[in-house]
C-alpha cells in the first residue's frame, strides 16, 4: 500500500471511531409524565379496574392528543409494597400513539395488593425520570392513591425532597373513602405542597372525571 493510501485509510478509520464515539442526540419532549397508580391492599379488584381504565381513557382525551404534538413522554408505575413499571417510557407525538398507550395500559393485570409505601413509589418514579429518553421541558409525577403513606414520615419527606431536587412537580389525585376522609388534606400537606404541585380530589365514583381533568391541567402546563 502506498503512503498516500495509508494516510487515507487511517483518516477513514479515525473518522469512523469518532462517529461511533459521538453520543446520540436525545429526542426532545415538552413534558415527561409518570402516572403512579395505587394498587395497595385498600384498592379492591373493582376499583383497580376503574382506576386503570379511567386513566387509559384520559390518555385518549383531546388535551393529551394536543400535547402529544409537542412530544409527550409517558411512563406508568403501579405501586403498593413494591413498585412496578407496567408501561416503560414511550414518546407520544400523535393521537394514535396516545391511543396505543391507552390500549397497552388496559391490558395490565394487577401486579400486587400490599402496603401503601408512597415513599418508595416516589423514589421509583424519580428513578424513572433519571432514565428519561428525551430532554423534557417539564417533569410531572401524577400520583393517585386512597390512603396515607404506611411507613415513616421521614422516609416520605426525603422522597418528596428527592423529587423536588430533580425538578419534578408532584400532583396527586387523592381518593376519598370512608376510611380516609381527610386523605386529600394529608396529600396536600405532605406530598404536593412541598413539591409545588396541586391536587384534584374525588371519591371512586368521580375518579374518571377527576383523572381526565387533572391530566388536562398537567399537559396544559398548570
Amino acid at each position: 500500500m502506498t503512503a498516500r493510501r495509508t494516510r487515507i485509510a487511517l483518516a477513514g478509520l479515525i473518522f469512523g471511531f469518532g462517529c461511533a464515539a459521538a453520543p446520540a442526540r436525545a429526542a426532545t419532549c415538552d413534558i415527561a409524565l409518570v402516572l403512579a397508580l395505587d394498587v395497595s391492599g385498600s384498592v379492591t379488584h373493582q376499583t383497580y379496574g376503574l382506576q386503570r381504565d379511567a386513566t387509559a381513557a384520559a390518555l385518549e382525551s383531546p388535551a393529551v392528543a394536543s400535547a402529544a404534538r409537542d412530544g409527550l413522554a409517558l411512563s406508568v408505575v403501579m405501586w403498593g409494597s413494591g413498585q412496578h413499571t407496567v408501561l416503560p417510557w414511550r414518546i407520544l407525538t400523535t393521537a394514535a400513539e396516545a391511543s396505543a398507550a391507552a390500549h397497552a395500559l388496559r391490558q395490565v393485570a394487577r401486579p400486587e395488593a400490599g402496603m401503601t409505601d408512597l415513599a418508595s413509589a416516589i423514589r421509583a418514579s424519580v428513578a424513572e425520570f433519571r432514565a428519561l429518553p428525551c430532554a423534557a421541558t417539564r417533569r410531572v409525577l401524577d400520583i393517585s392513591g386512597d390512603g396515607r403513606h404506611s411507613g415513616m414520615p421521614s422516609d416520605l419527606a426525603g422522597a418528596v425532597a428527592d423529587a423536588r431536587a430533580y425538578d419534578i412537580q408532584i400532583n396527586a389525585l387523592p381518593v376519598v373513602t370512608d376510611a380516609e376522609r381527610d386523605v386529600a388534606e394529608w396529600y396536600r400537606e405532605h406530598v404536593t405542597s412541598p413539591s409545588g404541585g396541586f391536587i384534584v380530589a374525588a371519591d371512586w365514583s368521580g375518579f374518571a372525571r377527576a383523572i381526565r381533568m387533572k391530566l388536562s391541567m398537567e399537559v396544559a402546563g398548570r
